[in-house]
């Protein structure tokens, strides 16, 4: 039963487009000069994990709101050269993280984790080298969803699903990157 909820989870994914409540998703970031106990406020405009702001108390998640000046910069990327995986309001290292999305949320956990829900190594092109793109896999029946880095998404059975972005420049020609109207919120995939 469990796998048949996760199957049609993956299908109302796909399927859904549109919707409100865009979650930005991109490779730019941002950090507050505040410092203090929480952390210096984290990478990506999301406030990093666990950063707390700066001396003036901050809003962990939104780069040390009061905690002193921000300032932001057009690239995030790891020690392994791709971008940081966008997950939910996370932000997750690809050399030692990925994401884990289910109905319950999306958190950054351990490479060799086990998710109960969609495994994603990838939310974007920005995540994957030599041209490659982020591709939703569904696997067939009794699977768990996964997104990888594949050189093209192709569809069908055995495909390799649907393709994830973060912009439209990433999506085929004549598609645009949308936000699905089902969860997981945050993840943006291309379509017509």
């Amino acid at each position: 039963m469990k796998h048949w909820t996760l199957l049609a989870f993956g299908a109302a994914f796909v399927m859904g487009c549109g919707g409100d409540g865009d979650v930005q998703l991109g490779t730019s970031s941002s950090s507050s000069s505040g410092g203090g106990a929480g952390g210096e406020g984290g990478t990506a405009g999301a406030g990093g994990q666990g950063g707390g702001g700066g001396q003036g108390g901050g809003t962990a998640g939104m780069g040390g709101q009061g905690g002193g000046a921000s300032s932001s910069s057009s690239s995030s990327s790891s020690s392994s050269g791709g971008a940081a995986i966008v997950c939910g309001d996370q932000m997750c290292d690809p050399a030692t993280q990925k994401c884990c999305a289910s109905m319950a949320g999306q958190n950054c956990i351990a490479i060799d984790a086990q998710c109960q829900g969609l495994s994603a190594d990838c939310t974007s092109a920005a995540n994957c080298t030599n041209g490659e793109v982020c591709c939703l896999i569904f696997g067939g029946p009794g699977s768990i969803p996964t997104a990888n880095c594949e050189p093209m998404c192709t569809g069908g059975p055995n495909g390799t699903g649907t393709q994830l972005c973060a912009t439209d420049d990433e999506c085929p020609m004549g598609m645009t990157c949308k936000t699905p109207m089902f969860p997981p919120n945050g993840l943006k995939q291309c379509s017509f």
